[in-house]
């Protein structure tokens, strides 16, 4: 079998690939956390900067602990995603699709509802006790019970 020049430029020919997605690397904590409180002064109205300054500080001091790395990558990965649809200004059209709401354990579920409810300047009606049980399964909001009763 005789190869030509221009049998091998076809045999091994060069297709362009698909553009990848743009890739951001990971932020340290601290650096996140500045950049996400910068933005919050920058792209938000002042009860939601106060209540997104307090929110943020609170979710950085208990997750400061953490020892997995996945949930490490995870937990940083996210706000960094929060941090850029804040700078871009997409996120007043952004709402939360039930696929997100659905992976949510029934503590997040809670806080979730308890978020909603102070950013609508509303006193929540759940309140979630450090000192119970592990066993213990908070009441969910109703609107989140019909919902994942009809799934």
């Amino acid at each position: 079998m005789k190869f030509t020049t221009k049998a091998m430029a076809d045999a091994f020919k060069i297709t362009p690939r698909a553009p990848r997605k743009s890739f951001s690397p990971i932020l340290p904590p601290i650096a996140l956390y500045r950049r996400i409180l910068r933005a919050h002064s920058q792209h938000l109205p002042l009860p939601q900067r106060l209540l997104g300054d307090q929110y943020v500080s609170s979710e950085f001091r208990l997750h400061r602990s953490m020892d997995n790395p996945s949930q490490i990558v995870a937990f940083l990965s996210t706000w960094q995603k929060y941090v850029a649809s804040l700078e871009a200004d997409n996120w007043k059209h952004e709402s939360l699709d039930w696929l997100s709401v659905s992976k949510l354990n029934n503590e997040q579920v809670i806080q979730l509802y308890e978020l909603m409810q102070a950013a609508k300047g509303e006193n929540s009606e759940y309140q979630i006790d450090e000192k119970a049980s592990p066993d213990a399964q908070p009441e969910l909001p109703a609107w989140y019970r019909k919902h994942r009763d009809r799934s």
